[in-house]
């Protein structure tokens, strides 16, 4: 047990008589102060919401955990007014207006606990009131350490949307090599620190100055071994309580690469992800490569170690580059034939936007009409069985939410395609797409029809399978909720709005090809496609298209070529034909005038407007019900043996994307699939082939 000095007995003495005297002088108005943030479309709406916190915070406290009356909207608002008398004053401490015109703001309120009770006690709650003098001062220990956190995690919910707007980019393509049979195009994208940077690193250092505490509290906190810990922004320090607050910060530091990195590469039509890249160059303004000595730093006490950019026990540095900052540099190249180069006017490099988004406790998978679904930024360490991952998402408590549960099949969908290309998302390592020779199976909600078995979700290539409870897979966890009072909150992805009138596959609207056959059209959107799979067997000056039935003929081609499923003529009437890509790539072209093969950025606007409007994009093998996509499951052609594979399970369209000289894009659809998927194929498989009109 810690022996206390003489001294530092009469300074805990003194601080407590300090407080006692302060709460006989309130004794029959008890208050507690806070500092809580918020943030809106005004500093009214701001104002509002960081005062609600403070509210919120304090009753959780002081007063009650079940928070269930700040469900109703209405007397949420009501509650943190100040004409309530609940709030009795409050100080701003710093308030902003961000580039995109929202507001945020840190304050410090005094809420009175006696009129808070009443008003609650007037509503129904029950409550249950801690008294005493050492229990008043350790509940607004807790309180002031709950406030942190919270205004914490309001700050780097709205940075990380700022920081993802903070990147201006450019582009330089370099001279042709020779790669191969193909040519190779070096790319080069260099990501520049815009003026948002600038404001980013204000806006922290003044909200951490307001939560920042003051030499007196930092000794008295010191004296009484609770934790304080220091962080120093491009030079300046400031002190915290909570040691989860430095972690949260350390995780929102780790993400400055990927924030640097949103961006999309146009070539013509055709738009995508940056692609899958090493390292790249890092640079760095000078502070930001500056060993920095706490000795030179004048604080509340001497923090005897140097450190660079690195995380230990003591402390944290966050430096934000200047604006007009070189930070990173991505370099690749793309092999393209003669003729596509031709083709080829420019590349072009646009800003991705806000990809990333928190909202009510986790990330943003889909916000559709007010109905958000989040997933928890914290995974299960290890694998689980069905049962126990289950048990582990309803006994999840975080971020201040405690109704997590485990996704659905449709909702681990939804995840997976929404991040899908992104490899650099640090902390999240479930968002991240897998390489291309790993995977990963995560448990869904959804029982098999024996109910011993549950379906399970291959990350990144939605692939689903029924498999024993008893096996283990990783396990994530979401919550869902409805901003919208008037409507139950719940959330389920398939009662999201349907706007029925923007698809129109009347039969009457057709497409024929140069041999003559016919296929039906369907309106999606803003985009038609074909409502079948091809079937052409020439291109459109007229010449044919090889039908090559030989396994090892099939494997050795770098040339175009089509067959039919199992070389069996009945298959390609039913299913289509199916082609390697180098059909798809030769410029004789086997679409329809006026009609072109998809590109990446047409199948990412199909899959969107599925998700949007809540439709499922399923299959219609073996089953009654029709497919608005007319999906039939016609397998494919492997690239190795030329054997068929995978007829009644699983179908992939080409894209016209190349991915490199071996590879290019293709999008999937399987058996227990709701919604299309990208992944990257060998060219010499066959695979079916839709058109979309120009």
């Amino acid at each position: 047990m810690k022996r206390f000095k003489s001294s530092e007995i009469i300074f805990i003495l003194v601080a407590l008589i300090a407080i006692s005297q302060s709460i006989e002088a309130q004794n029959s108005d008890k208050t507690v102060t806070i500092t809580a943030s918020g943030n809106g479309k005004t500093q009214d709406e701001a104002q509002q919401s960081a005062l609600r916190s403070a509210i919120e915070q304090t009753f959780g406290v002081f007063i009650s955990s079940k928070t269930e009356v700040f469900n109703d909207q209405l007397i949420a608002d009501d509650i943190a007014s100040v004409a309530s008398g609940n709030i009795q004053s409050f100080e701003i401490l710093n308030a902003s207006q961000f580039p995109d015109k929202n507001w945020g703001i840190t304050l410090r309120a005094i809420v009175s606990i006696t009129k808070l009770t009443n008003y609650v006690q007037s509503k129904g709650v029950s409550v249950e009131i801690q008294g005493g003098l050492f229990a008043v001062n350790i509940r607004q220990l807790l309180l002031n350490e709950k406030g942190e956190e919270k205004a914490i995690d309001n700050l780097i919910n709205l940075l990380n949307e700022q920081m993802q707007l903070s990147y201006d980019y450019s582009i330089i393509a370099g001279e042709p090599f020779a790669s191969g049979n193909n040519w190779a195009i070096p790319v080069k994208v260099t990501a520049i620190t815009n003026k948002n940077i600038d404001f980013c690193s204000k806006y922290c250092k003044q909200t951490l100055a307001a939560l920042s505490l003051k030499c007196s509290e930092v000794k008295y906190l010191k004296s009484i071994e609770k934790n304080v810990s220091p962080i120093i922004v491009n030079g300046e320090i400031y002190y915290l309580r909570n040691q989860s607050s430095m972690d949260k910060l350390f995780e929102f530091r780790e993400k400055f690469y990927f924030y640097s990195s949103l961006y999309a590469v146009k070539v013509g039509k055709d738009e995508f992800i940056a692609p899958k890249m090493n390292d790249p160059e890092f640079y760095c303004n000078e502070k930001c490569q500056t060993v920095f000595n706490h000795k030179d730093i004048v604080g509340c006490y001497e923090l005897s170690d140097t450190h660079n950019r690195t995380w230990d026990s003591k402390g944290l540095l966050l430096d934000f580059p200047d604006s007009g900052n070189l930070v990173s540099t991505f370099s690749w190249s793309w092999s393209y034939t003669l003729e596509n180069i031709e083709k080829i006017k420019g590349f072009f490099v646009n800003p991705l936007g806000v990809i990333l988004q928190y909202k009510q406790g986790g990330i943003v998978v889909n916000d559709t009409n007010g109905q958000i679904l989040v997933v928890a930024s914290q995974q299960k360490n290890g694998n689980a069985n069905w049962d126990d991952a289950k048990k582990w998402c309803k006994e999840l408590n975080y971020n201040g939410f405690n109704d997590w549960r485990l996704p659905t099949k449709e909702e681990l969908n939804l995840l997976f395609v929404k991040f899908w290309g992104f490899t650099n998302i640090p902390n999240l390592p479930f968002l991240n797409s897998p390489n291309y020779n790993s995977s990963s199976w995560y448990w869904s909600s959804d029982e098999c029809p024996d109910t011993e078995t549950a379906i399970e979700c291959m990350q990144g290539y939605n692939k689903f399978n029924c498999t024993k409870k008893s096996e283990k897979n990783k396990v994530i966890a979401v919550r869902t909720y409805n901003i919208n009072p008037k409507v139950q909150n719940e959330y389920n992805p398939n009662n999201s709005p349907k706007q029925s009138n923007s698809i129109n596959n009347e039969q009457s609207n057709t497409v024929t090809d140069i041999d003559g056959n016919v296929y039906k059209t369907i309106t999606i959107g803003s985009q038609t496609w074909m409502a079948e799979n091809q079937k052409v067997t020439h291109y459109q000056n007229g010449d044919p298209i090889p039908n090559i039935i030989d396994n090892e003929a099939w494997g050795s081609l770098t040339t175009g070529a089509y067959c039919d499923y199992d070389n069996q003529v009945s298959n390609g009437l039913i299913y289509g034909h199916l082609y390697n890509w180098y059909t798809v790539q030769d410029i004789r072209r086997i679409a329809p005038k006026g009609w072109h093969i998809p590109t990446d950025y047409d199948w990412t606007t199909l899959q969107n407007y599925f998700k949007v409007n809540g439709l499922n994009l399923e299959s219609n093998n073996d089953t009654n019900k029709s497919s608005i996509f007319n999906v039939l499951l016609s397998g494919d052609r492997n690239n190795v043996n030329g054997k068929f594979l995978r007829l009644a399970y699983n179908i992939s369209w080409w894209s016209a994307i190349e991915h490199n000289i071996n590879n290019a894009d293709i999008w999937c659809l399987g058996k227990h699939s709701v919604c299309i998927f990208n992944s990257i194929e060998n060219k010499k498989f066959g695979f079916s082939v839709r058109c979309v009109k120009d």
